[in-house]
């Protein structure tokens, strides 16, 4: 029986009702949630970050007056959940659910969808059905900044090690880099980390491997000019948390200095 954990694609359906994408099962979150574990801060869901036990979360539907279907907007009233700058199994949930939209979300499938149908007008020799394109090709498409974006993974089972790297960098640099982080630089630090681990070379300070490639990581990165096509984060924000990261890292003060 399929229990939701942090790689699932949820949507909120109604009060800690969420529709499991992933499975395509319902996960009631709250106190029927069957994925908690045990923190500092109570127990919390792996699969929402949610604190369990919090003051009730009143939802109010959205797009009411359209025909449209009605989204779910969260109004906490008296919430004792802590916020999420000092909540670090929120913050890296939020980071977990990055990495998957990055590689399976569906602004990846419209926009890799997008690309082919552009890349083929432009470079009808590119053949733009396969989810890869040769590093030399590749290397090509990005050094004339044209954008890149192949398509969803058939299978994900190896999130689950990028994941785990993004996480390590975060409690390694978290705290220099974002002390009591937005959801924007939680996205803009996920987005910095894949960028290395889907570069050739990946992180390298003074001769000092950091950040080590991963295959998959490489086979499916996008262009930096895409990212923000598929998380909702500017370039630049990217780039200064980039070099913020780097600082941490190698500055005076830093992990490696």
């Amino acid at each position: 029986m399929h229990k939701c954990g942090p790689t699932c694609d949820l949507v909120e359906t109604g009060l800690n009702v969420f529709y499991c994408r992933t499975a395509s099962v319902i996960h009631q979150c709250g106190d029927k949630c069957q994925s908690t574990v045990m923190t500092t801060e109570g127990y919390v869901c792996q699969a929402t970050g949610r604190v369990i036990g919090s003051a009730p979360m009143v939802h109010y539907a959205e797009n009411t007056r359209s025909n449209s279907a009605a989204g779910f907007v969260v109004r906490r009233r008296g919430s004792t959940k802590e916020p999420l700058r000092n909540s670090p199994p929120q913050q890296e949930a939020l980071l977990r659910r990055v990495v998957r939209a990055y590689y399976c979300g569906n602004r990846r499938r419209q926009a890799s969808n997008a690309w082919k149908a552009t890349i083929q007008k432009r470079m009808p020799s590119v053949d733009a059905s396969i989810t890869s394109l040769s590093l030399a090709c590749k290397e090509m498409i990005q050094n004339s900044r044209q954008s890149f974006v192949p398509g969803i993974p058939g299978s994900t089972a190896w999130l689950d090690a990028v994941m785990h790297q993004v996480i390590l960098m975060w409690r390694r640099t978290g705290k220099k880099v974002a002390p009591q982080p937005s959801p924007a630089q939680l996205k803009a630090f996920a987005c910095a980390i894949l960028r290395w681990l889907g570069m050739p070379c990946g992180l390298v300070i003074s001769g000092v491997p950091v950040i080590e490639p991963i295959a998959e990581c490489i086979q499916y990165s996008v262009s930096d000019l895409d990212v923000k096509h598929i998380i909702d984060i500017q370039c630049r924000n990217v780039g200064q948390m980039s070099k913020a990261i780097k600082k941490a890292l190698a500055g005076v003060d830093g992990l490696l200095a």
